[in-house]
């Protein structure tokens, strides 16, 4: 199967959008810095889901703080952030987790029909993001069901 199939789509879909391809090098530059970005918001999108009587400040600090341990602890800093092609891989996975798991969290709290609807559609994008992302991601994507 490993053959023929490629678990990666979303990965190659986002390769397929690379910048560089575009001749857009300014744009390329930008890609650690969206990359750190959207690994601190989601992060800060899951913990305002989980902890919502805290105080903003101290989740974007806690978010800034898990980024910052997440950098540290990574085996080879290029490829978590650097290189386009590997920080999809390696760096983005995290994130659309930290989404679908707060969508997730949104969806079996909502109230209105009509936020129930949307939170379960993001959640689905996100998971379906996510699982076509990283392979070794199935683990962590399945764990994080059968926990919820």
């Amino acid at each position: 199967m490993l053959i023929s199939y490629d678990g990666r789509y979303f990965t190659n879909l986002l390769h397929a959008l690379n910048p560089l391809a575009f001749d857009c090098v300014w744009a390329y530059k930008l890609m650690p810095v969206l990359g750190v970005l959207f690994f601190i918001t989601s992060l800060y999108f899951l913990l305002s889901t989980i902890f919502v009587d805290e105080k903003k400040f101290y989740l974007i600090g806690y978010a800034l703080f898990f980024t910052v341990v997440h950098f540290a602890l990574a085996p080879s800093l290029p490829h978590d952030l650097y290189w386009m092609v590997s920080s999809f891989v390696y760096l983005w996975p995290w994130s659309f987790t930290f989404l679908w798991v707060a969508f997730y969290l949104r969806y079996i709290n909502a109230v209105n029909n009509y936020s129930v609807f949307g939170w379960f559609v993001c959640c689905i994008i996100s998971l379906v993001c996510c699982v076509g992302m990283n392979e070794m991601f199935l683990v962590t994507n399945a764990l994080m069901l059968a926990f919820i």
